[in-house]
């Protein structure tokens, strides 16, 4: 399963223009954060905590696996998408407004919020491109 997850995002997402998003608390996925990192390490990568207390993992930006407190999260500027890898979308967290769903094989999708110059909003977090 987790190989239809990175081959797709390979195909398809350029690392340089690609974020990607995994979940802490989504009681529909597991937390994929590590498997990201090792199979993906050429992709920016942030792990947002769903639920009471913002923050989240931005592993490429330090050495360690620090939470980074708040729910504003600054994307390199060249990011124009974010790409969701997780198993299922939690219903009880709404969407944010553009996402879409990619079908991928086994009944699994792949969920990408194309960014544009505004600020994007998800689960009481701000993605907000860096400057150029």
């Amino acid at each position: 399963m987790i190989r239809t997850y990175v081959e797709t995002i390979r195909a398809v997402y350029d690392p340089d223009d690609t974020a990607l998003l995994t979940e802490l608390g989504n009681a529909r996925s597991y937390p994929w954060l590590r498997h990201a990192m090792f199979y993906m390490p050429e992709y920016p990568i942030y792990q947002v905590q769903l639920g009471d207390m913002p923050g989240y993992y931005a592993p490429q930006s330090a050495a360690t696996m620090i939470l980074t407190p708040g729910a504003r999260i600054t994307l390199p500027a060249a990011i124009r998408q974010l790409v969701w890898f997780v198993d299922h979308w939690d219903p009880a967290t709404p969407p944010p407004q553009g996402l879409r769903e990619v079908q991928l094989p086994y009944g699994r999708y792949l969920y990408v919020l194309p960014l544009t110059r505004r600020p994007a909003e998800y689960a009481g977090y701000t993605f907000e491109r860096a400057p150029r």
